[in-house]
């Protein structure tokens, strides 16, 4: 169980770390593009691709910023699954010890499974807008390569 929610809070981790980089990278070269005058257009669709790619991430940047600075990341089924595997671990009757540890391996399998499909699926929105900052990177990169 502590090892599935060490997983998820590295997961949130992760993305913040991403989101800074992708802040970095854009206003390293958006200052470039201006410096070397790259038309004002190419630099228009960095800055809405920035944005878009940076609000695909927002939620859970902002989930890990709580985590991190206000209040730990609460998840009512991971608590619950917590809860059922410390009272497994704490259980003297056997039946109840099978029962509790049953079900926190029922709720971990399903957890795992959400989560899954959550990170695939901002794994592939992930991989969409950054093709189209890549492209869009790509031009402005060699327009400030051949003003150099």
């Amino acid at each position: 169980m502590s090892q599935f929610i060490y997983h998820i809070e590295n997961y949130l981790a992760l993305i913040y770390i991403f989101d800074q980089r992708i802040r970095s990278l854009y206003n390293f070269i958006e200052k470039l593009s201006k410096r070397h005058n790259c038309p004002n257009s190419d630099i228009q669709n960095l800055v809405i691709i920035k944005d878009l790619l940076l609000k695909s991430i927002e939620p859970i940047v902002n989930t890990r910023g709580k985590h991190t600075h206000e209040k730990y990341f609460y998840d009512k089924d991971i608590k619950d699954m917590e809860r059922f595997d410390k009272a497994g671990d704490f259980s003297q009757n056997t039946q109840d010890k099978i029962y509790f540890k049953t079900r926190a391996n029922k709720l971990l399998s399903d957890q795992r499974k959400k989560w899954k499909k959550d990170i695939i699926n901002d794994i592939y929105q992930y991989e969409v807008n950054i093709g189209v900052m890549y492209t869009n990177l790509d031009k402005l990169i060699w327009q400030i390569y051949n003003k150099i």
